[in-house]
């Protein structure tokens, strides 16, 4: 009996986790915005690790602007100050967001790699 509820639970999770999306609020930066959704969800495929951070680092490469939100729980918009290749900002996002705690530390990890962030609060309703 344990064993059956055993698989039923990890089928569950499996189930949710396949069809959970990468999308972190993101603010548009031009006129590609609705295709780079599209073109950034296909590039973090279901059970990527970081894959918020890696779909927000391919939004940010293609020009918007993507969430994060830091151990502190302070919630920031990162944008690029320079250009960068999608797997670059990818990798700067997952290094910098993994390794920092406060919005300062995420500021001057990414700062020198070309990004800047701004405090970001969510919409009231």
């Amino acid at each position: 009996m344990t064993r059956l509820v055993l698989s039923a639970v990890v089928l569950l999770v499996a189930a949710c986790a396949s069809s959970v999306s990468a999308r972190v609020p993101t603010e548009p930066g031009g006129p590609s915005y609705a295709s780079d959704l599209a073109t950034c969800e296909k590039s973090t495929p279901p059970g990527m690790n970081q894959r918020g951070e890696r779909f927000a680092g391919c939004m940010v490469a293609a020009g918007h602007g993507a969430w994060l939100q830091v151990a502190a729980g302070e919630e920031v918009m990162v944008r690029q100050t320079k250009a960068h290749a999608k797997q670059a900002a990818m990798d700067d996002l997952v290094h910098c967001y993994k390794t920092v705690k406060t919005e300062q530390t995420l500021a001057d990890c990414l700062a020198p790699r070309g990004y800047a962030l701004r405090r970001w609060y969510p919409p009231t309703r």
